[in-house]
């Protein structure tokens, strides 16, 4: 029989998003919890190149008392760009500062709503809430648009959530 646990907001996704909402949650004493299919910062670990670097500049991170500027922040450039490996440490070390309930390597199967309240069904266990927020990154699923059938097969495509390095491309 699996776990049963009822709370008051669950989070779907472990990364900047969704540590966000817990942060904000845990400074109203709102019980949450997260719910990650992989790992805190999946999306960055197994799903971004090896040599992507942040879209965003330094002084452009205003992550609540971890943004540029603070002693957590990786880097004193405020023109700067985090690489990989500085994004998901510092994700993780936002995750760890915050304390929240995580649960990682968790699939959600299903969300349905009975009367006022969600019923989540996970990999491990049976969740009710009152409030879903779904915070599960930039892709998801990837989409692939079916046009990409009319280009030539000599032309090489591949999602850009299947990207690692250079040394992919022909």
């Amino acid at each position: 029989m699996q776990e049963k646990i009822d709370t008051k907001v669950v989070i779907i996704g472990a990364g900047i998003a969704g540590l966000c909402v817990s942060y904000f949650l845990t400074k109203k004493n709102i019980s949450h919890l997260i719910l990650e299919r992989g790992e805190v910062a999946n999306t960055w670990i197994n799903e971004r190149g090896e040599n992507f670097h942040l879209v965003n500049p330094n002084w452009a991170i205003k992550i609540p008392e971890f943004g540029f500027g603070t002693k957590f922040f990786p880097s004193k450039n405020p023109d700067g760009f985090l690489n990989k490996i500085e994004i998901i440490e510092y994700v993780k070390s936002f995750a760890k500062y915050i304390g929240s309930n995580i649960y990682t390597d968790e699939n959600v199967s299903s969300i349905d709503k009975e009367n006022n309240r969600y019923k989540l069904t996970t990999s491990k266990r049976n969740i009710s809430s009152e409030i879903v927020i779904i915070a599960s990154g930039a892709f998801g699923e990837s989409y692939i648009p079916k046009i990409n059938l009319d280009v030539s097969s000599k032309v090489f495509q591949i999602h850009s959530s299947e990207f690692k390095d250079n040394d992919q491309l022909p």
